[in-house]
């Protein structure tokens, strides 16, 4: 990777690392990077990217970088409520499903196979209203991955001036 970042010479732009990704993402989100706050972050571990959201919890930081997560789900009709309500229980703690969807959750894992299409459709006005609290959320299918499962491309934005982001609801 180094040898790409200098042959590209962003050197400025890219720092190397080999550490945990989940402290190096939360390290990323608290620390100016070049004196500069993070713009935008890219997650493409497709089974794990919506977890490490979890990252961004508590930084207490007032900027609002940008997330690129892609992830797979299993809802055709639904993705986007699937995705947002994954994002949500990521970065708000798993209580909110229990609490305000009354969906029982087996664990705290923001995989695809968390949530079922008529749990979805029983709390669509619920997630609508989160999605209201996104300064911006766009999610649109990638591709086909196979039967029942689809890649999916997720833009979204904290409204860190939202109070709804700040009140952790936590299972346990």
């Amino acid at each position: 990777m180094k040898i790409n970042v200098n042959n590209n010479k962003v050197e400025q732009y890219v720092q190397c690392s080999n550490q945990d990704s989940f402290i190096l993402l939360k390290e990323i989100l608290t620390t100016p990077f070049n004196n500069k706050q993070v713009k935008a972050v890219i997650l493409n571990l497709p089974e794990l990217s919506v977890d490490f959201l979890k990252a961004y919890r508590n930084t207490g930081q007032v900027f609002e970088p940008k997330f690129y997560i892609e992830t797979f789900t299993r809802q055709k009709e639904l993705f986007k409520e699937d995705i947002i309500a994954r994002i949500v229980a990521a970065r708000k703690g798993f209580g909110i499903i229990h609490i305000d969807l009354g969906i029982e959750c087996e664990n705290e894992e923001c995989g695809c196979d968390q949530f079922k299409t008529e749990q979805l459709k029983t709390n669509i006005n619920t997630l609508r209203e989160w999605e209201g609290h996104f300064k911006f959320v766009d999610v649109r299918v990638v591709r086909d991955v196979g039967t029942f499962k689809w890649m999916v491309c997720a833009e979204v934005q904290f409204d860190e001036k939202d109070a709804f982001w700040h009140q952790r609801r936590d299972l346990k």
